[in-house]
């Protein structure tokens, strides 16, 4: 019988380590970089040094054709207010035309926004109730940007409210932009069965919620207030229950929701069916690359000072923000 040369191989490749290992060549070359570095600022110092008689030349230049250009564009702008000055005391009537041009211009940015957010809404986030308002906001500032053209054409100011429209469509785009990385477009619509479940376990949250966000409530719960019920867990179980709802609604039936329950044991089942969700490397790929809990996470902080504002006064406005949160 031959003996087993193969395992002997294995054994021996397991027991004998042949230098220089790998790890003594990685930290050579972390060394070798380092020191690469410092040589590199040593060689740019030295340079430095010897061309700083031909370097202080150009650096004085330098220093000089900025502030000419500065000097340059503070006259300029001086001699345009002086000109606008000159223009609004001759055109009285106009100057009016062109205030309320800019307030319409404004009312027509705030329309168009909205409008975009409702149209995010229902073809990136399948939202239901929404088509209504986007349709109405989308007419009114459409009648307020025809009405604003027309007014500035007849007062012949359209050039100044061409410059004011430009900078609002950039505002609009910026603004929007924010929105939407705070709003993920979701991977399918929901069924109805899943949008009724979801509303449930929403409503059923906010029950609980209310003792920490509403008044009268406040009081209550600042006296039985316990860690478990602090505004840290209110605000991860938000962030679990919308993206549970979001990215796998078909498991929602899984969270507790019984109205006999305490906060504590809805929270606590929050976090084991988010954690079996996505706690997983095999099915949480895509949700731990865009790393969305944070960005759940940081709009629960957003919308829970907008709930704890003293301007927010009455439980039907908190309802209000706190459905606003999972759209």
């Amino acid at each position: 019988m031959k003996p087993d040369i193969t395992d002997k191989k294995e054994n021996l490749e397991e027991e004998y380590q042949r230098p220089p290992l790998r790890e003594e060549i990685e930290k050579f070359f972390s060394e070798a970089k380092t020191v690469t570095k410092f040589v590199a600022l040593g060689l740019g110092v030295f340079f430095l040094i010897s061309i700083r008689n031909s370097l202080s030349p150009i650096l004085s230049r330098v220093i000089r054709f900025v502030g000419d250009c500065a000097n340059a564009i503070y006259l300029a702008c001086m001699n345009a207010l002086q000109t606008l000055v000159e223009w609004a005391n001759s055109h009285p009537e106009k100057v009016v035309g062109l205030v309320a041009s800019v307030a319409l211009l404004i009312l027509c940015y705030y329309l168009v926004i909205v409008c975009l957010k409702h149209r995010h809404y229902i073809y990136q986030r399948f939202r239901i109730g929404h088509f209504s308002q986007m349709m109405w906001f989308g007419i009114g500032a459409l009648l307020v940007q025809v009405a604003t053209i027309g007014s500035s054409v007849y007062l012949g100011i359209l050039l100044p409210i061409l410059l004011v429209e430009v900078a609002l469509v950039g505002l609009v785009f910026r603004n929007f932009i924010a929105f939407k990385q705070l709003r993920p477009t979701l991977p399918r619509p929901l069924t109805k069965g899943e949008n009724e479940k979801r509303l449930e376990l929403i409503k059923h949250l906010f029950s609980i919620a209310k003792y920490r966000l509403c008044e009268p409530y406040k009081d209550v719960y600042n006296y039985k207030q316990s860690q478990q019920d602090s505004q840290d867990s209110l605000l991860k179980a938000m962030t679990r229950l919308a993206l549970i709802a979001d990215f796998r609604p078909d498991e929602l039936s899984r969270i507790v929701c019984n109205q006999y329950k305490s906060g504590y044991t809805v929270f606590i089942s929050l976090e084991d069916v988010y954690n079996y969700l996505f706690g997983k490397d095999a099915y949480d790929y895509l949700l731990k690359n865009e790393d969305f809990y944070k960005i759940y996470y940081k709009r629960a902080e957003k919308y829970m000072k907008k709930m704890k504002s003293e301007l927010v006064t009455s439980e039907t406005e908190v309802l209000r923000i706190f459905l606003d949160y999972f759209e």
